[in-house]
């Protein structure tokens, strides 16, 4: 690969990212809003994060049927969960 092929598409996966965390953002918020920003699982009052630190209580996307198991990746099958009980939950083999 070129060096200028290797630039388009490390370019085009950046804007990708960046479009998808903006996009989950979004999502997130959205959540927020519909559960009053509480976690569905622990029932504590859940907040923004800044992107790059994950405290306990930073506001999380769940999907409700796990994607391994044929869940959709789609905002209906998402809910609100504080970063403790997602990642609480990932690490059970359901």
């Amino acid at each position: 690969m070129t060096a200028t092929a290797f630039k388009l598409v490390e370019n085009v996966q950046a804007r990708r990212v960046k479009g998808n965390s903006q996009k989950r953002r979004a999502q997130i918020l959205r959540l927020m809003e519909k559960h009053d920003s509480y976690c569905v699982y622990c029932s504590k009052e859940v907040h923004r994060g800044d992107g790059e630190n994950h405290g306990p209580d930073v506001a999380t996307r769940d999907h409700i049927i796990p994607r391994h198991m044929g869940g959709p990746d789609i905002e209906a099958n998402y809910t609100l969960a504080c970063y403790r009980c997602n990642q609480e939950l990932s690490r059970l083999n359901l």
